[in-house]
């Protein structure tokens, strides 16, 4: 029996984002994606990654409930990160906050009308690890062979996404700038085609792999053990990517000006 059913995945579609009478069914996704927290995290600590549950419980999974500030829900995610120690140094370093969960690269599974995500996510706010993997690309042809070997091993299932921000105007819709299989990346031309696109601070960077609805590995006996090998796949990339002390590709210059450069 799949763990998430055709109901929950119906509250993300076009027709029931918006709808406030909704909300408890919302709830009760997000009660579902707590539970899948607490079967992955031990295993996640007990493999010593360096990816964290946010030290601010509320934003651990994205927001169920209509509101002002939030009037359409069309995804609910399970969110992974840095450290809050290392989120102080970077304010330290680069002075500004990156406390918010959007401001930082994140390893999440995401549940939408299409199935179940395990994703790599880099918003356009999270600027400066967007601009350390784009500086990173830039070090040397050592670093573009690493990326390969890396989207290599992951084997296939996996596509990256460059878009645009979502829009405040829900009308419009979201403007993709960018699509490729993963396993195409692994074709020098390809990779460089493709991430030329990207521009850190303007775009959204996501690498995922989805699992549709029906898919016999989402059911309740096998989910959660199928999402932690999806994440131990994406975690050495989100290791090349995110801003860390040991993985350190932005000047040291103001927050002002690399938030610019990021936006050449």
């Amino acid at each position: 029996m799949s763990f998430f059913t055709s109901a929950d995945f119906d509250i993300f579609d076009e027709a029931s984002a918006s709808d406030a009478a909704l909300d408890d069914a919302r709830a009760h996704v997000r009660n579902k994606l707590a539970w899948l927290h607490q079967q992955i995290y031990p295993e996640m600590r007990a493999r010593r990654w360096d990816l964290h549950s946010y030290w601010q419980p509320q934003w651990l999974i994205s927001p169920a409930r209509i509101s002002s500030a939030v009037p359409r829900i069309d995804s609910m995610t399970l969110r992974y990160s840095k450290p809050e120690t290392v989120v102080r140094l970077m304010k330290k370093e680069f002075g500004e906050d990156f406390s918010k969960w959007f401001a930082n690269a994140l390893l999440g599974i995401t549940l939408d009308p299409y199935g179940v995500s395990v994703e790599l996510f880099v918003s356009h706010k999270a600027w400066a690890d967007g601009q350390n993997f784009k500086n990173k690309l830039l070090n040397g042809a050592p670093q573009k062979r690493h990326l390969r070997q890396l989207l290599a091993e992951m084997g296939g299932g996996y596509s990256l996404h460059i878009a645009e921000p979502p829009s405040t105007d829900l009308s419009l819709s979201r403007t993709e700038i960018a699509r490729a299989s993963c396993s195409r990346l692994i074709n020098l031309g390809a990779l460089n085609a493709t991430l030329a696109e990207y521009q850190p601070g303007a775009h959204d960077l996501k690498i995922a792999r989805t699992l549709a609805q029906g898919d016999e590995r989402a059911d309740a006996e096998t989910l959660a053990a199928e999402v932690l090998f999806r994440l131990g796949q994406l975690y050495p990339l989100y290791q090349f990517v995110t801003w860390l002390p040991r993985n350190d590709y932005l000047p040291r210059s103001s927050a002002a000006q690399i938030r610019t450069e990021s936006n050449l």
